[in-house]
C-alpha cells in the first residue's frame, strides 16, 4: 500500500500543526502539537479519514478560485507570480501526495 505523510507547521500566532497521512486511497488529518509555536493539538481531530479523490477535488477547486482572484486583482503580475511560486510548490511536493 502506498503511504506518505506531510506535516504543515507554520508556528505562527500559536497555531497547532496539521499532519496529513495518505494510505492507499484514504487521507487522514490530525491536528497535532506544534513544534514551532508550542500550541497543543486537538484530541478530537486525530486521524480523521477522508478520500483522496475528495481531497484532490477540493484542492483543484481552491486552486482555480485562487488563480481567478489573482488574475482579477493583479492581471499584469499574475503570470509572473505563477511562474515563480506555482513551479516552486510543484517542485517541493514532487513525489508526495
Amino acid at each position: 500500500m502506498e503511504r506518505a505523510s506531510y506535516t504543515f507547521d507554520e508556528g505562527e500566532k500559536g497555531q497547532p500543526a496539521y499532519l496529513f497521512e495518505k494510505e492507499g486511497e484514504s487521507i487522514y488529518l490530525s491536528i497535532i502539537d506544534s513544534v514551532l509555536s508550542g500550541m497543543e493539538g486537538d484530541p478530537e481531530w486525530q486521524r480523521v479519514e477522508f478520500g483522496y479523490s475528495d481531497f484532490l477535488e477540493q484542492y483543484l477547486g481552491f486552486k482555480a478560485q485562487f488563480l481567478s482572484q489573482l488574475y482579477t486583482a493583479a492581471p499584469g503580475f499574475a503570470d509572473q507570480w505563477c511562474t515563480i511560486y506555482l513551479r516552486e510548490i510543484t517542485q517541493q511536493n514532487s513525489g508526495s501526495f
